[in-house]
C-alpha cells in the first residue's frame, strides 16, 4: 500500500458523502447504487479476471430489481440516530479468467446506512446463512474502506484504499445537480486500489489490483446511457460517459435493431478522459460515441470513438465475454402499469486499439492489452 497521505478537505467531504443518500432531495423517481467494479492485477494487464458488488435500490410501492420485486423505498420513511433505513437488493457476480458466476449474491435485504460510516444490507436465510453485503470505513488509514458480500454461490471480503498522488486515486464530488424536477449526486472513486479473497463455485482467490467505486443518488427517471472503465496493461485508466437518445428508449426485451437503426441513436454531452500515470497526464476528450454492433452473436460488439479539438482520439473495439443484464420495473397506477428500465454491464476485452495523445501513439504494441467494463442502458425508469 502507499504511504498514506492525508486527504484533502473536497476529498475527505466526498469520501464522507457515501453515508448518505441525500434523502431531503428524494422523489418519487429516485434511485441509489454503491457499486464496486474490480479488475485484479493479472499475467498481462487487468484481465480477463472481473468482480462486479453492488447495493441497488429505488423509491417506489413496488418495484423489481433484477427479478426480485420487493416493497421499495419510502420517501416517507424516518431517519432515527442519523441512521436511515431502506429495502435495496444486493447483487454480485465473479469471472474468474475462464467462466462468469452470475447471481453470487441477489437478495433483498433492509439496508441501514449510517453516518458512522457503514451501510449493511444483511438477510438470514432458512438454512442460518446470512447473505447480502456490507460497506464500512476502515479506521486504521485515511479513504479507505471494508466491504464484504456473502451468497448461495460465493462471497467476497476486500479492503479498498485510496490516496493523493494521483488525479483519480481519490474520492471525489462527481455530480451535485439540483433543479426543481430532480438532480443527480455522485461521489465517484475512479483509480481505487483493492485487496482480498473472492470465492466463487470455482474456489476461492486473493486478489489484488484497482477498482471502481461509486455511490450516485439519482433524483430523475433513470435514462439511456453508455459508460466505460477500463484499464490497459501499461497503467493508462480510460473512461467514457455518454448520455444519448434514440429508438432505444422505447426498447423492452434484450434484443436489438438492425446495424442501421442502432447507429441512429445521438450522444448528449458525451465526454471521455485517459489518466496516464507516471506522466501527470490527463487526456479529455470532448466528445465521445459508442455504437453498437450487431453481429448475430448473443452480444453485439461495440465501437468506441473519442475525439479532443486538438485532433488527439482514442479508438477501439469492445469484444464482450461476459454480461450481466439488471432489468429494473416498477408498477404505478394501482398497478395498471409497469414502467421498465435495462441495465447492461458487458466485461470486455480491447480490440484494434487506436490513438494518440500528443506525441504518444497508443495501441496494443505500446499500451498492451485492456480489459473493462461497458454499461450500456435503455428504456425510461418512470
Amino acid at each position: 500500500m502507499p504511504t498514506p497521505i492525508a486527504p484533502t478537505t473536497d476529498a475527505q467531504s466526498a469520501f464522507d458523502l457515501i453515508w448518505s443518500q441525500m434523502p431531503d432531495l428524494q422523489n418519487d423517481m429516485s434511485s441509489s447504487w454503491w457499486f464496486f467494479l474490480l479488475l485484479p492485477k493479472q499475467e498481462k494487464g487487468y484481465g480477463p479476471k472481473q468482480m462486479m458488488f453492488t447495493l441497488a435500490s429505488r423509491v417506489g410501492r413496488e418495484v423489481m430489481i433484477k427479478g426480485v420485486w420487493h416493497e421499495g423505498v419510502s420517501t416517507q420513511r424516518e431517519i432515527k440516530n442519523g441512521v436511515d433505513r431502506f429495502n435495496t437488493v444486493v447483487l454480485g457476480w465473479i469471472h474468474d479468467g475462464e467462466t462468469y458466476h452470475g447471481d453470487i449474491v441477489r437478495h433483498p435485504a433492509q439496508a441501514e446506512l449510517s453516518k458512522e460510516g457503514y451501510i449493511r444490507a444483511w438477510a438470514e436465510q432458512d438454512n442460518g446463512q446470512q447473505y447480502g453485503g456490507e460497506i464500512r470505513v476502515n479506521p486504521d488509514r485515511p479513504l479507505a474502506l471494508k466491504a464484504q458480500y456473502n451468497g448461495p454461490k460465493g462471497s467476497a471480503k476486500f479492503d479498498v484504499w485510496g490516496s493523493m498522488d494521483g488525479r483519480y486515486t481519490y474520492p471525489e464530488l462527481a455530480v451535485d445537480l439540483k433543479t426543481p424536477l430532480g438532480g443527480a449526486n455522485m461521489i465517484a472513486w475512479r483509480r481505487a486500489s483493492f485487496a482480498g479473497e473472492f470465492t466463487s463455485p470455482s474456489g476461492t482467490e486473493y486478489l489484488e489490483g484497482v477498482t471502481y467505486f461509486q455511490r450516485v443518488s439519482l433524483n430523475v427517471p433513470p435514462f439511456p446511457w453508455y459508460w466505460i472503465w477500463a484499464m490497459l496493461e501499461d497503467e493508462s485508466l480510460f473512461s467514457a460517459y455518454v448520455p444519448y437518445v434514440g429508438l432505444n428508449l422505447f426498447r423492452r426485451q434484450y434484443r436489438f435493431y438492425s446495424p442501421r437503426l442502432e447507429q441512429t441513436a445521438l450522444p448528449i454531452h458525451s465526454g471521455a478522459f485517459l489518466d496516464i500515470p507516471g506522466r501527470s497526464e490527463v487526456k479529455q476528450f470532448n466528445k465521445c460515441r459508442v455504437t453498437p454492433i450487431p453481429n448475430g452473436g448473443p452480444h453485439p460488439a461495440f465501437t468506441v470513438r473519442a475525439q479532443a479539438p486538438d485532433g488527439d482520439f482514442l479508438s477501439f473495439v469492445i469484444q464482450p465475454y461476459g454480461h450481466t443484464r439488471i432489468p429494473m420495473k416498477r408498477k404505478l397506477l394501482r398497478r395498471a402499469v409497469e414502467t421498465h428500465y435495462d441495465y447492461n454491464e458487458y466485461i470486455f476485452r480491447m480490440g484494434e486499439l487506436d490513438g494518440r495523445v500528443g506525441s504518444r501513439t497508443i495501441n496494443h504494441q505500446t499500451a498492451g492489452s485492456g480489459y473493462g467494463s461497458l454499461e450500456y442502458t435503455w428504456g425510461l425508469g418512470l
